[in-house]
């Protein structure tokens, strides 16, 4: 199957193609283009990505999350079938890739400075955009807001009256 992924991923956005380093459990993504500026995700149909929840992530980040297009899928229904996403590749070091390439004990000083500013980072961005979004589950009805709401730092930005 990845020859065929592959080969979708050379049609969808032309030049290069090289596989992910890091494979994911339930995905297989590539680098792709002529300067390999997009990610190529392919995802079982049961694990598909929920566009509003990409869009929300783009909306609350800008530049520092992908846009996230969907392309169909990849195979029948006879067996389940892999969706095709093509995303904007985000230039740095994924957190996975520092992890490993910083294997440090979970509990040393480093690795709680660095999980702390991590958090910070994530706070102040989220306190200062000038409203919250709320993350919804449609399916389940669910508001999952990540228990990021503590990070407020502004009490009336605390994410009370949802839809």
């Amino acid at each position: 199957m990845c020859e065929a992924c592959d080969a979708k991923a050379k049609e969808l956005v032309k030049g290069r193609v090289v596989p992910v380093t890091v494979k994911g459990n339930c995905s297989y993504s590539v680098y792709a283009g002529p300067e390999l500026e997009f990610v190529v995700q392919f995802r079982l149909k049961s694990l598909m990505l929920k566009p509003q929840i990409s869009a929300l992530a783009r909306e609350a980040y800008g530049f520092l999350a992908p846009n996230v297009s969907f392309h169909g899928q990849l195979g029948d229904d006879s067996k389940e079938p892999l969706f095709v996403y093509v995303m904007s590749r985000i230039q740095g070091i994924s957190h996975l890739d520092f992890i490993l390439a910083n294997s440090l004990p979970r509990d040393s000083d480093a690795n709680r400075v660095w999980r702390k500013t991590l958090m910070i980072d994530v706070a102040r961005r989220l306190a200062n955009k000038p409203q919250i979004t709320p993350i919804r589950d449609d399916e389940s009805g669910r508001y999952n807001t990540l228990s990021l709401d503590r990070f407020l730092v502004n009490s009336g930005t605390r994410i009370d009256d949802l839809e």
